[in-house]
């Protein structure tokens, strides 16, 4: 099984960031979305957080074109500074929060054999 097998069989959802200084990382985000849509359990829950923010006068990307992308995509957006703690918290929270109801719909959390836990000690 190669890693992207493993990553596509466990992962519930998935974050894209793109920095805000660098053209190049926004315009990867649509084909990142792209490369998981043969994902269903990643593909149904994504989030787009757009980093350094705090970096104003070096943006290459408006915060308008951010959003659109966002809404194109039909995905939550947030926008963060880990330089400066804005956001981060939230985005993370944010993702929880779509798994979490992903989850929810789909029947709860359920942890297969390997993962039950065994009476006693450890």
């Amino acid at each position: 099984m190669t890693i992207s097998r493993i990553f596509r069989q466990y992962v519930d959802g998935i974050t894209l960031v793109c920095n805000v200084t660098c053209r190049q990382s926004f315009n990867y985000v649509s084909a990142w979305i792209e490369k998981i849509k043969d994902s269903p359990r990643i593909s149904e829950v994504k989030l787009l957080v757009a980093n350094k923010v705090d970096l104003v006068e070096n943006r290459m990307v408006a915060e308008s074109e951010r959003k659109s992308k966002a809404a194109e995509l039909g995905i939550d957006y947030y926008e963060t500074s880990v330089k400066i703690n804005k956001n981060a918290n939230e985005a993370f929270d944010g993702m929880i929060k779509l798994v979490y109801r992903k989850r929810k719909r789909k029947g709860g959390i359920t942890l297969s054999k390997k993962m039950k836990r065994k009476r006693g000690c450890c």
